[in-house]
């Protein structure tokens, strides 16, 4: 299975998850401003996300506009999904109002370059489980399922080869665990790294 498909799997499930006890149409916010490297695929995946909406019965506002992020405006939203953000992307006033956002109960998705983006904020490193370092060479791996009643993961089988690429450059936090974890490997030009898991929670 490939990863961009494991991923958009993953992402259709955790978005139906958060949604389910919402109203009956409920908003996301696609935010995917980038200070940093710029995926190509922003655009395409923007489209494929407001796709999944119609499909699964909630309404998509994409953005690249941090000035969006006030704890009012984010009141409307029941989740929020970086996709594929990187850099600073946030001042001080709009990560303290994204994190209100959050721990009131607000859902959070993580895409990709979501480990690329706010390295200096300690509560967002937390909330993505760990910060990503580096691009390394395409490499075949073994997707491990670690949590086989999570719902992001109960569909899949147990195990599956996949081509990743990717350095963490922070341990995970004690309170995010894997729900899908890769073997140990060693990454030409870059230092071996601990399992490296596709998606985790909190």
């Amino acid at each position: 299975m490939a990863l961009k498909h494991l991923t958009g799997i993953l992402f259709s499930v955790s978005i139906f998850f958060l949604l389910t006890a919402c109203g009956p149409e409920p908003k996301v916010l696609v935010f995917s401003k980038t200070a940093g490297y710029r995926h190509a695929n922003i655009e395409a995946g923007v489209e494929a996300i407001k796709t999944l909406g119609q499909r699964q019965g909630f309404a998509v506002e994409a953005t690249e506009d941090s000035t969006v992020f006030t704890e009012e405006n984010l009141k409307q939203y029941a989740t929020v999904v970086f996709f594929n953000t990187s850099g600073d992307v946030l001042n001080n006033w709009q990560q303290a109002d994204f994190q209100r956002f959050v721990e009131a109960g607000g859902g959070f998705v993580g895409i990709h370059g979501a480990a690329a983006s706010e390295y200096d904020w300690k509560w967002y490193g937390k909330l993505v489980g760990a910060f990503f370092d580096e691009h390394p060479a395409i490499q075949q791996a073994t997707v491990n399922v670690s949590d086989n009643s999570h719902p992001a993961t109960k569909a899949f089988l147990q195990h599956g080869p996949a081509p990743m690429n990717g350095t963490l450059s922070s341990p995970y936090h004690p309170t995010t665990r894997s729900i899908s974890q890769g073997p140990k490997a060693t990454i030409p030009t870059a230092v071996p790294t601990a399992p490296m898991p596709p998606s985790t929670c909190r």
